[in-house]
C-alpha cells in the first residue's frame, strides 16, 4: 500500500483560486488513479475548514473516493507538514508504509526532502509532477 499526502491549495488548484476554479487541475491526478489506486490522506488547511465537507463533493469521483482521511493535526515551525504527516503515521501504526508528499509548500518540509514532489502555487500540479509520481506508483 502507498499513500499520497495531498495538499489542497497550490495543488489541485493555483493558489488564491476562486471558488469556480477550485480542483481545476485534478483531473491530472484523476487520470493517473484510474489506472495506479492508492490512498490519499488529506494533508491541507483544509482540513480545518468548516467548508471541508462541502468542498470535497465537489472534488472528482475517483480522487473523492481515494481519499481515506485527514492527518488531523497542525504544526508551526521547520518542518512543520512533515511533523503533520509523521504524527498521523505513528497514531495509525504506519511508519513502514511508502508514502509520498504532493506539496507546493517546500518550506513545510526539510531542503530537498525525497518524500516530496513539489508543485508551483501559481499553477497546480502538471504533467510533470504527474510523471514523478507516476514513477513512484509503479516503482
Amino acid at each position: 500500500m502507498k499513500i499520497i499526502f495531498l495538499d489542497f491549495d497550490g495543488v489541485l488548484h493555483k493558489e488564491n483560486s476562486t471558488p469556480a476554479q477550485y480542483f481545476s487541475r485534478a483531473f491530472l491526478l484523476e487520470e493517473l488513479l484510474q489506472t495506479n489506486p492508492c490512498k490519499i490522506v488529506v494533508s491541507s488547511s483544509w482540513q480545518f475548514s468548516k467548508e471541508y465537507p462541502e468542498m470535497l463533493k465537489k472534488m472528482p469521483a475517483i480522487l473523492f473516493q481515494s481519499i481515506k482521511g485527514t492527518t488531523q493535526s497542525s504544526y508551526n515551525g521547520d518542518a512543520s507538514r512533515l511533523k503533520e504527516i509523521n504524527h498521523y503515521l505513528e497514531k495509525n501504526c504506519l511508519n513502514d508504509i511508502d508514502w509520498i508528499a504532493l506539496d507546493d509548500r517546500a518550506e513545510k518540509f526539510p531542503p530537498n526532502f525525497s518524500k516530496l514532489i513539489c508543485c508551483e502555487s501559481s499553477k497546480g500540479i502538471t504533467k510533470k509532477q504527474i510523471s514523478i509520481l507516476k514513477q513512484w506508483l509503479n516503482h
